[in-house]
């Protein structure tokens, strides 16, 4: 797969070593793409729901019926992602001593167990044959076990919703009709009452469990998904044009 910078840290290499290590997959090899190079399908499609958005939305719930409707194929999902798991705190104490450097500088990115050690790997380009360091880098402590992790703490205050409110009410409300604002009020107060009362579920929140996610069977094969069915039954018709006259 291909991956964005942002991805390029210890911690998602930490992650994916520890999926390696509790046997839920054999192998990972990650690719970046190179600066000015980025774009791709998924683009493709961020553009066609940056269009869409150059509407008025007047609500969160708004925003998410303009998202469902976009012309995209397959038809969008929205899911409402209310909290996560504070993977970095967890794993920092449990990463090897020596820290990672000069990851930056590599694209290709391997990580696989090796004598019951997950190994990490780089190289420059994709295309390149060898994988280095030979010996493999070690990003876990020996030892490592994966607990339940945690949901990270809500820093509600750095949302500032006093302000944010007070102005949808004071400068935003006012300029809508009056059913579409008794729309647009109840759909933010909703909001406002499940981000208000987010931090008192913490403890309740459930953790997650690297050991409940189903293990990597390597004798499946590659399912196409149902929308691109369509396009690996397609014909296509012969390419044409004056044949070399050369041997096979």
């Amino acid at each position: 797969h291909f991956y964005k910078r942002e991805n390029k840290n210890r911690y998602v290499f930490s992650f994916l070593s520890a999926l390696i290590d509790m046997n839920i997959v054999s192998t990972v090899e990650m690719d970046f793409m190179l600066v000015g190079h980025t774009g791709n399908q998924v683009d493709q499609l961020f553009s066609i729901l940056c269009r869409v958005l150059k509407c008025e939305i007047s609500s969160p719930d708004a925003l998410i019926k303009t998202i469902q409707q976009a012309p995209i194929i397959p038809k969008p999902e929205v899911r409402e992602l209310l909290y996560i798991w504070d993977w970095r705190s967890f794993i920092t104490p449990k990463l090897s001593e020596k820290a990672l450097h000069n990851h930056s500088f590599y694209h290709s990115f391997q990580m696989r167990s090796h004598n019951k050690v997950v190994v990490f790997r780089g190289k420059k380009y994709s295309q390149d044959n060898e994988w280095t360091p030979a010996e493999g880098i070690k990003l876990l402590k020996d030892g490592f076990e994966c607990s339940p992790v945690p949901a990270s703490e809500f820093r509600l205050e750095s949302l500032n919703l006093e302000r944010v409110y007070s102005d949808l009410y004071s400068k935003f409300f006012p300029t809508l009709e009056k059913q579409e604002r008794k729309k647009a009020e109840a759909s933010w107060e909703k909001l406002r009452t499940v981000l208000e009362n987010l931090p008192k579920k913490q403890k309740n929140l459930p953790p997650l469990r690297l050991s409940s996610l189903p293990k990597q069977n390597p004798e499946l094969q590659p399912v196409v998904p149902d929308h691109l069915e369509q396009f690996m039954r397609e014909d296509i018709p012969d390419l044409v044009g004056e044949h070399c006259n050369v041997e096979t």
